[in-house]
């Protein structure tokens, strides 16, 4: 006998593995239910087994249902609120995305994606770095990332990227990766890690993310995510991106971005607040409830 949670069955997990995902579970602070559910809502119907097809399929549904956005913070800042970040935990970054399809900013997707990997019993690890020419240094690191390891080969598994491919790493060599227009390329660099160059959805400026410390603990993602009050570009203003079929879609301020297969960029002005809750409800898919709390962007 198996249970079914949400859609999604243990068949494929024996008795003494959904003890350890259960012990894991704990450790995050999240139920086996809450994990099965955001599982189906990635569109597995089964607990899937470890495997680099899998975990690239799981990625690939990442990256086309977990947006990219500040959306949490900005009800925060908005309101005045007082306390820790919102979703800097694994529980209520989930909790959000089951009830709002929400995500949020890289801390936030590398708080989920770390812990979802970890769960599903993946050797996963989190790293981080920052903007080449972007983040004063004096700041510390401003992204977070995931790395997962199968059969000695390492990945690239990084949230807001949404590259919708695990990418290979290798120290000996550069590595491309991704579909276009989602492309991105991996160079070693002098910390015995990797730089990342990527676009951005509504760019076609090439940035470099330089990772510069490996094998971070879990809480560090937390602390960074809760650092980000002192400094970050996603505090004043709502930003929100999607991949959506073969383009990415990113609102920012009022201006909506659309990223083509060919990577080219055109931008729609948004005239009205009701216009760009019409977006977020019928394009982005988020909750009315939801949007209905996004404060107005900061002059």
């Amino acid at each position: 006998m198996f249970k079914i949670y949400n859609g999604v069955d243990t068949v494929n997990l024996l008795k003494k593995d959904i003890h350890k995902v259960e012990e894991i579970c704990l450790r995050f602070g999240v139920s086996l239910e809450l994990i099965e559910a955001v599982i189906s809502k990635l569109g597995f119907q089964q607990w899937p087994k470890n495997s680099e097809d899998n975990l690239r399929m799981l990625y690939q549904s990442w990256c086309k249902n977990v947006p990219q956005d500040n959306i949490h913070k900005r009800i925060y800042f908005g309101n005045q609120m007082s306390g820790p970040l919102p979703i800097g935990n694994p529980s209520e970054f989930f909790s959000n995305f089951l009830e709002h399809s929400t995500g949020g900013t890289c801390w936030g997707h590398s708080i989920g994606l770390y812990s979802l990997i970890k769960i599903l019993g993946y050797d996963v690890r989190a790293a981080a770095g920052s903007m080449v020419g972007l983040t004063p240094p004096e700041n510390g690191p401003s992204h977070g990332t995931v790395i997962v390891t199968i059969e000695d080969q390492q990945y690239l598994v990084d949230g807001i990227l949404m590259i919708e491919d695990i990418v290979p790493l290798s120290q000996g060599r550069p590595s491309i990766g991704g579909p276009l227009p989602f492309t991105i390329k991996i160079y070693p660099n002098f910390n015995d890690l990797w730089d990342i160059v990527f676009r951005t959805g509504h760019s076609e400026k090439e940035l470099t993310c330089r990772l510069e410390i490996d094998n971070v603990e879990f809480s560090y993602l937390q602390e960074r995510w809760e650092n980000t009050r002192n400094y970050s570009p996603f505090n004043s203003s709502l930003f929100i991106r999607k991949n959506i079929g073969k383009k990415a879609v990113t609102l920012s301020r009022n201006k909506l971005f659309h990223l083509n297969e060919a990577g080219n960029i055109t931008v729609e002005e948004i005239v009205t607040n009701l216009e760009k809750k019409r977006i977020l409800i019928n394009i982005f898919d988020l909750s009315e409830e939801i949007v209905n709390v996004i404060p107005l962007d900061d002059p």
